[in-house]
């Protein structure tokens, strides 16, 4: 493989994904990032962090860009779904680690993604152990590679969230079926790459070649922690850092659905009880009236509702929640009321201080026999 000038190498790069419609900088940052991390993989010690690829709309492109970034380290790699059954979830991802690819595509997630499985097998490092299929016996086998997830507007725990890196794609239009692929600069992207496989190629590399030769410098200034991947932060932020490739770990669009729900329950308590004492049944009954936090209370009669509110709560003592006007005005607001007489009504606490800062969930607090939750200001 020939090395080639860094800024015509950074220039191939970037042509080549011109035609996917990046929402942000840091989506084109993090897929030169995705397209490099299996080639440098054994220079990083640990865990690498898996890539969302979404979109509001399907076919915008998300599988084509999964399957073209694992291409230069993987050749075409093939997608497979992302089963519901937990079990099944288990024997599936243990299967795709079995065949020791380095890179796995779990195409198409829907709905909310809440998978225990799955958020294990995505930071398991240096082994992971499972089931085999057809089989009861556990083995354990090497958790080294790296994981692309594509999804439409996918709901992600607030766990997963933290685990994944985001590229997110948006045509900015009603049917992004109806793309004219002739005003694309790469209308048969596959076939493009296979002609220039060798010119691709080199220029991932001579990023590598450059950022060692220059002594492995780290990711720019302010560059964002990434939890227990940052060996990957190191090494991948150095090389694009290196390469003049800027917007790393600079945003995260991922559907934050899990915060936000809990987020508006904390404005909502923090409004009616301020740093007061609630009972569990007030705090149920705020979660009926304004229809959050639906997914923890979950099925069947009020008191088992009760014991998972309960449990939520106690689940997430001093955990900090910043509420901020968006916050406020999502679990408060009227849908037909204009948003600054919400933001006048809103704003005040029963204090006659602002809602808006860090409020922080205390524990279990028992008075006399009876129960009770708190706030914390901050």
């Amino acid at each position: 493989v020939k090395a080639l000038p860094l800024d015509r190498a950074r220039e191939v790069l970037l042509d080549w994904i011109a035609d996917f419609p990046f929402a942000t900088d840091s989506g084109i940052a993090h897929a030169i990032g995705l397209a490099l991390t299996p080639l440098v993989r054994r220079m990083i010690r640990g865990p690498v962090p898996p890539v969302l690829i979404e979109a509001p709309k399907p076919r915008t492109g998300k599988t084509l860009l999964a399957q073209a970034l694992a291409a230069p380290s993987s050749g075409w790699v093939a997608v497979r779904p992302f089963p519901d059954r937990p079990e099944e979830q288990e024997k599936g991802i243990f299967a795709a680690l079995l065949k020791g690819k380095p890179v796995i595509v779990l195409d198409n997630l829907k709905g909310r993604i809440d998978s225990p499985t799955l958020e294990m097998a995505l930071t398991a490092y240096p082994t992971v152990s499972g089931r085999i299929l057809g089989a009861s016996e556990e083995v354990e086998v090497a958790a080294r590679s790296q994981w692309i997830l594509t999804s439409n507007n996918g709901e992600f725990s607030e766990d997963m969230i933290g685990r994944l890196v985001v590229i997110r794609l948006d045509r900015r239009t009603e049917r992004p079926d109806l793309l004219d692929v002739s005003k694309l600069r790469h209308p048969d992207i596959k076939g493009w790459m296979e002609d220039n496989k060798d010119l691709l190629l080199s220029a991932l590399l001579t990023l590598v070649k450059e950022w060692d030769l220059a002594g492995r410098p780290g990711p720019a200034d302010g560059t964002p922690g990434k939890g227990s991947f940052e060996q990957w932060r190191e090494v991948i932020g150095g090389i694009l850092c290196h390469a003049g490739i800027e917007g790393f770990l600079q945003v995260a669009s991922a559907n934050r659905i899990e915060a936000d729900e809990w987020r508006g329950f904390v404005t909502l308590w923090a409004k009616k009880f301020g740093e007061g004492k609630a009972r569990l049944k007030e705090l149920y009954q705020l979660c009926q009236t304004f229809e959050v936090l639906q997914e923890v209370l979950g099925s069947g009669n009020e008191q088992a509702q009760l014991i998972r509110l309960g449990r939520a709560i106690q689940a997430r003592r001093d955990q900090i929640f910043d509420v901020n006007r968006s916050a406020i005005l999502a679990a408060l607001k009227a849908d037909d009321e204009d948003e600054d007489v919400a933001l006048e009504r809103c704003m005040l606490c029963e204090d006659n201080g602002l809602l808006e800062g860090g409020w922080k969930v205390g524990g279990l607090v028992r008075i006399q026999g009876s129960a009770f939750y708190k706030l914390v200001r901050l």
